[in-house]
Formats: C-alpha cells, sequence, structure tokens
C-alpha cells in the first residue's frame, strides 16, 4: 500500500505504481494489477508455430508470450513466492487454452521437461514446467505423466547459451523415468520458457526414437 493524496492505494504486483479506484482491475480476490500491465500480458493471438527451427522434431509449437516483454512476470512466478502472481498467470494461460483449444486437439497426455536438481539450490518455490503441466491436464481434461527424469548431472549446462553449444551438452542427460502408453498417440510437452529449444529438441527425440508415429506438441509459456 502506498498514501496518495491521503488516500490509501493498492499498487501493481509488477511495476508498483498506485492503482486508483476508478481504474479496472482484474477479477480475482487476490490479483492487484494495473490497466497498462494487464494490457502487456494480452495477447491478440497465439505465438504458434507448426515449424520452429528450435525443435524441429515437434509437430507443433506453442508459447504464449514472447519472453522479452513478460521476463519480469516469469521472474516473479519462478523465484518469487507471491501466491497472486501464480494466481494471476493461472487465469491468463486458463483463458488463452479455452480459446484455442483447436491447438491440442491431438494432444492425449501431458508432460514436461524435469527441473535439475542444482536449481533447487537457487530456492525456487515452483517448478513451473510442472506447475504449467499441471494446470494444462486440468484445462483439457487430460493425464499428466512425468516421463523424464534427469539422469546425469552437468554443472555448467545451465550457464551455456549458444543453442549449438547446449545441444551437444544436454545429450544424455535425460532417461525415460516410465513407459510412454501405447495407446496415446498425442503428447504435449511443456517447458517454461523456449530459448534454444535444446532441452525440447532433446526429448522429442528420445519420443521419436521409440515412438515415431506419436504427434508431439510443445506448449511454453514464452518464447
Amino acid at each position: 500500500m502506498k498514501i496518495i493524496d491521503q488516500l490509501v492505494c493498492p499498487v501493481c504486483l509488477f511495476c508498483s505504481s498506485p492503482i486508483f479506484p476508478e481504474e479496472n482491475l482484474c477479477e480475482g480476490d487476490f490479483t492487484i494489477i494495473c490497466e497498462s500491465c494487464l494490457n502487456r500480458l494480452g495477447w491478440p493471438d497465439p505465438l504458434t508455430k507448426f515449424s520452429d527451427e528450435r525443435v524441429r522434431l515437434a509437430d507443433k509449437v506453442i508459447y504464449i508470450w514472447e519472453y522479452d516483454k513478460v521476463k519480469d512476470v516469469i521472474h516473479k512466478l519462478k523465484f518469487g513466492g507471491d501466491f497472486r502472481v501464480r494466481y494471476l498467470v493461472a487465469n491468463l494461460i486458463k483463458d488463452f487454452v479455452v480459446d484455442n483449444q483447436e491447438l491440442f486437439k491431438s494432444s492425449e497426455m501431458v508432460s514436461f521437461v524435469p527441473m535439475h536438481w542444482f536449481k533447487f539450490l537457487f530456492f525456487r518455490p515452483i517448478d513451473l514446467a510442472r506447475w504449467t503441466a499441471n494446470l494444462l491436464s486440468q484445462v483439457l481434461s487430460l493425464d499428466v505423466a512425468p516421463l523424464f527424469t534427469v539422469s546425469f548431472f552437468k554443472p555448467t549446462l545451465h550457464r551455456l547459451k549458444d543453442g549449438r553449444d547446449r545441444r551437444l551438452a544436454i545429450k544424455n542427460v535425460f532417461d525415460f523415468s516410465r513407459t510412454i502408453p501405447s495407446n496415446v498417440k498425442g503428447i504435449l510437452l511443456v517447458d517454461d520458457i523456449l530459448t534454444t529449444g535444446s532441452t525440447c529438441s532433446e526429448l522429442c527425440w528420445m519420443i521419436r526414437r521409440i515412438r515415431p508415429g506419436v504427434k508431439i506438441t510443445v506448449f511454453s509459456l514464452c518464447g
């Protein structure tokens, strides 16, 4: 709260500017966001690519936001403990999925990129890929399963920014934690942020190696 002209006003979660009573707030008991930030988080159309060079083995790549526009929100979600941010982002994701269900019609189960255990050392309060996958499974009424696990830890992997270097370094990092059900013909693979695409590419290759006919849709919050 900030005192402005002797009035106590709530402040925006993201830009900390005061929100006056006449402004339209995002619906929800625990969500306080100014109109300009809400407009910035909006999107006119889904950013969908049926052929993305970063994840060539995927049949479809979907992400909602451009990373540079929402990186402050994503960082608050990944590293902050304010549940109001989760509430806001969850509602935006739900609206997006409900409005664009045709993009997910080939998916019959949901899985996600596993978090490297060293990331817990940064005190992340949320596994964002798993959290997003659980949310999508609820909205789409699909089962969610952790298909992958981190089998080999490379401490320098997270510092590699070049796509080629990451693709080479990430080989043999993951393993299957369970088998893909034989009746599943489409998988929705969820990652939090799509940067070089090396992690999703590796997981797509693992799926293709044992189930070449499965349709793979990659979903990320931003790219």
